[in-house]
């Protein structure tokens, strides 16, 4: 009888131990979203048939994105951009689009929770490429401070970049991209973009 309950305990320990382990793998998670808060330098050049020819270039330009991380290395945002000159205080250009980045590597931290205790993994800088298309607005010639010429474009940029993560959330981040511009409304354009920004990044 006795060494029945002694089977029926070291059974039973089994058991728990075995749960006990499964329960302690380590599980994999992430952030689900960035956020990037951005400044830098525009410079664009527009020909718009039989009204003007030229170019506009500006540091006053602002870039706010949100990227969504369902994978490890491809990530989607959404993003919205403007840029106004500082003595009319005008804005002389907007845009809002989608678009896709490739990280080489990890795009976000990868989490694991063993027995209590949380290890996070994650590259100090982390590369990557970039594409987003959308639509934007250019105001393209000023008659006054009120009227003046703009055109409506469809633009698709192409970009490099690379984030240095500072702390687990916090992030500074570097961008360059090249883009065209093709108008679509009652005034016919098209244009080249160059972007250069500098900001921070922020898991959430």
């Amino acid at each position: 009888m006795l060494r029945k309950s002694r089977l029926g305990f070291y059974g039973l320990a089994m058991i728990v131990g075995l749960l006990t382990t499964s329960s302690a793998v380590a599980v994999e998670g992430s952030p689900t979203f960035q956020a990037h808060g951005r400044f830098g330098l525009l410079s664009t050049s527009f020909t718009v048939p039989s009204v003007v020819t030229g170019t506009y270039a500006s540091g006053n330009t602002f870039d706010f994105s949100i990227e969504y991380l369902p994978k490890k290395s491809v990530t989607y945002l959404l993003r919205q951009q403007l840029s106004f000159d500082t003595v009319t205080s005008s804005i002389r250009y907007l845009y809002t689009g989608l678009g896709s980045r490739f990280y080489k590597g990890p795009a976000s931290r990868t989490e694991a929770a063993e027995t209590g205790s949380t290890f996070s993994s994650l590259p100090r800088w982390r590369y990557y490429a970039s594409w987003d298309a959308g639509v934007s607005q250019m105001l393209v010639h000023s008659l006054t401070n009120v009227f003046g010429t703009t055109v409506t474009l469809v633009e698709f940029y192409v970009g490099l970049g690379t984030i240095y993560q500072v702390t687990r959330d916090f992030g500074l981040e570097i961008q360059g991209e090249y883009g065209n511009g093709f108008g679509f409304s009652n005034v016919s354009a098209s244009t080249q973009t160059t972007k250069i920004l500098l900001g921070a990044t922020l898991f959430f």
